[in-house]
């Protein structure tokens, strides 16, 4: 039978799925060349658990064996090179509430231990359930919950699923202390089903990156908020210029305001120090910074030119993103059903639903996916000021094109 592309090397050693995902195949190797012919296994016999599963992903587990593992499954079984069960398939106590990823063995510093990382994502995403296993025996080494942080902007939508993951050990000192972290000496990458990555060291999350907008397939500019003055409002009753009210409120904010009033004095001092070449490079540093911090430009809301614009853009892996104009920030997200599922397969189109000449209404926004499963379409309609969802719905319907 033909090979597939799904393989990986562990030690002196190669496995190979097959191309109808039926058998899975190993080849021994010395010296970088192969030793007999390739063995080749049903995995019906030998993991019938994950035989018909789907999705395989395929592991170096330690030295001359595997780890099996699908998404659409929550287990995982390590398989030795000469095509024989290595341990037994170990589960996760409620399959039904997590989402498993692809596991990656490595050393914990002794030569007579390998381990494997089972990542897991609650289904509202706030947590990561975490089991380390004993690659040549299949039992739990221990297990941990990392707590993922809120984001910093709205965030609307399903919630995204951890597909993969990639495990440091090399600091690993044994098992945990009493009170440390079961992860303590550990580094975990984690990549999401709507391409973001996640990294987690020593039991806790590092960072995270959204990869998601290196891939982006639609854009639109529109326009941000409006900004609620009432002090101006009361100025324009009063029959007083828009340009004097805007005036008359930034004085009276910043009296009110002692830390801004002392901002503002401060970076009136450093201007005038930079000006005439005055300040140190730390005074220079400041300066920049505060001019920064009290500037107009990167505010979220529409100004009186309308330079400032909110970018919705839509990326391959079906997360939208509201980004201001003025430094790129991101003022909220949005996922697909196609980004938390982690299909890429259907088409996906950005499009205005509709507009309002009342400029305190949001304009909507419509995210049209074509061709799923079965040649299914769908409508997702967004609020453009929030990334919000406001309806969503399948179309009795395929879609072939959208203008």
């Amino acid at each position: 039978d033909a090979l597939g592309d799904i393989a990986s090397v562990s030690g002196a050693a190669v496995a190979v799925i097959s191309a109808d995902g039926q058998q899975l195949c190993t080849l021994t190797l010395a010296g970088g060349l192969p030793q007999g012919d390739v063995a080749c296994e049903l995995l019906q016999e030998l993991v019938p658990s994950l035989a018909t599963a789907g999705e395989l992903q395929l592991a170096a587990a330690g030295a001359g064996s595997f780890s099996l593992s699908s998404p659409k499954t929550a287990g995982i079984a390590v398989v030795s090179a000469d095509g024989n069960a290595a341990a037994r398939t170990s589960w996760f106590n409620d399959a039904s509430a997590v989402s498993p990823a692809a596991a990656t063995a490595v050393s914990d510093g002794s030569p007579a231990t390998s381990l494997l990382a089972l990542a897991s994502s609650g289904l509202d995403g706030s947590s990561i359930a975490v089991q380390l296993l004993d690659a040549a025996s299949g039992d739990t080494a221990e297990t941990a919950t990392v707590a993922v942080p809120a984001a910093a902007h709205p965030v609307s939508g399903p919630a995204p699923r951890v597909v993969a993951a990639w495990l440091d050990a090399s600091k690993r000192k044994g098992v945990a202390a009493a009170g440390g972290s079961a992860l303590q000496g550990c580094r975990l990458l984690l990549l999401w089903s709507d391409d973001q990555l996640t990294l987690v060291s020593d039991g806790e999350v590092a960072w995270t990156r959204e990869e998601a907008l290196a891939a982006g397939s639609s854009n639109l500019f529109i326009d941000l908020p409006a900004a609620r003055r009432t002090t101006a409002s009361a100025a324009d009753a009063a029959g007083s210029s828009p340009a004097a009210s805007a005036a008359s409120a930034g004085l009276l904010g910043l009296l009110r305001d002692k830390a801004k009033l002392k901002r503002w004095v401060r970076l009136q001092v450093l201007s005038v120090m930079v000006q005439f070449k005055l300040s140190n490079p730390q005074e220079h540093e400041e300066f920049l910074q505060l001019r920064q911090a009290v500037s107009d430009n990167n505010l979220p809301f529409r100004d009186t030119s309308g330079f400032r614009k909110l970018i919705v853009l839509l990326t391959d892996s079906g997360k939208v993103f509201g980004l201001h104009s003025g430094d790129g920030r991101i003022l909220w997200t949005s996922s697909t059903p196609a980004a938390a599922a982690g299909s890429s397969s259907s088409k996906q189109y950005l499009r205005v639903w509709k507009r309002f000449h009342d400029l305190t209404h949001a304009p909507q926004l419509a995210v049209l996916s074509a061709g799923g499963e079965a040649g299914s379409s769908s409508l997702l309609v967004l609020n453009g000021h929030t990334g919000e969802v406001l309806q969503e719905q399948q179309l009795p319907y395929a879609i072939e094109e959208v203008g």
